[in-house]
């Protein structure tokens, strides 16, 4: 996928913005949360009948001693997932937003963790899909270089990584010696 596809799908998701106070205030209240959740963790952990007690009545007496015990600490764990999902996800639209303007190759990494957070896997793919070179064209590349020629520009990047910004339109080559061979027109035939 090239660059413009990916701002493309960056856009389309409408997660630039103009202002970011309900992010800063979403992740200001997710890390408060997540605090108080890790302390009655630590509360629990240091005397866990006398807290679920506290919150639960009855639960001396009662025979699920044992279920009550692992309701509190299964809620409180997924509780503690969700605001560490709630912490990265305003953390990636901050740094969307921040990065959108002078750096977009950074603001797409945000872009990818976004994605993973919000599990939109589907759309991951799509925008860390490689740009694969053709065969026929793979083949042409290497007869060239076969010939003391090698590529060189943005095809050259475009081949190396199978990603670039664009899509390259032709190819270019330079000589890897003072004497290239030549090359013949009809032997370069597609």
């Amino acid at each position: 996928m090239i660059l413009k596809e990916k701002l493309d799908a960056l856009q389309s998701s409408k997660l630039i913005k103009k202002t970011l106070v309900y992010q800063y205030l979403f992740l200001i209240i997710s890390l408060l949360f997540s605090i108080f959740i890790l302390m009655l963790v630590i509360l629990f952990c240091i005397s866990p009948s006398k807290y679920v007690s506290f919150f639960f009545s009855n639960v001396e007496n009662s025979k699920n001693k044992i279920s009550v015990y692992e309701f509190v600490i299964i809620s409180t764990i997924l509780l503690f997932w969700a605001c560490v999902f709630g912490i990265v996800k305003s953390i990636s639209i901050i740094m969307i937003n921040t990065y959108y303007k002078f750096n977009i190759f950074r603001a797409l990494k945000w872009f990818n963790v976004y994605l993973i957070v919000r599990m939109k896997y589907n759309m991951f793919k799509k925008i860390n899909l490689i740009n694969r070179n053709a065969m026929q064209d793979i083949e042409l590349i290497n007869y060239i270089n076969s010939k003391n020629l090698i590529l060189h520009g943005s095809a050259s990047i475009n081949f190396a990584y199978n990603d670039y910004w664009r899509l390259s339109n032709d190819y270019d080559f330079a000589s890897k010696s003072l004497a290239p061979q030549y090359v013949k027109p009809n032997e370069v035939e597609i």
